[in-house]
């Protein structure tokens, strides 16, 4: 089996303050970047990290809000099997296609 590479494990972290909390958890062996927030700015930034093909995982980490602070306190974690992006999409009027509807 072949060694991994001590960068192998990109953590991505969307914010400065969001760093701050996670970074003390993570193991010496990832490599903490900052992608930012949003689809595009966090997508640009991503893509120039990833272009180096040197990651084996890549990895998304931050502080998420709560709807719901008694069934989910903010510092509990969770997983999800899919997510949304509201307002992302192409087209307009009748034509516009959501995240989804495009796949």
């Amino acid at each position: 089996m072949a060694e991994i590479s001590r960068e192998a494990t990109l953590v991505l972290i969307p914010t400065e303050m969001e760093r701050q909390h996670v970074a003390p958890l993570l193991s010496e062996h990832c490599q903490l970047q900052l992608c930012g927030f949003g689809p595009v700015v966090s997508g640009i930034e991503v893509a120039s990290l990833l272009a180096g093909g040197k990651y084996q995982r890549v990895a998304l980490a931050g502080i998420a809000g709560t709807y719901d602070a008694r069934k989910l306190p903010v510092g509990s974690a969770c997983s999800f099997q899919q997510t949304g992006f509201y307002g992302i999409g192409a087209g307009e009027g009748p034509e516009y296609q959501n995240a989804r509807e495009l796949g």
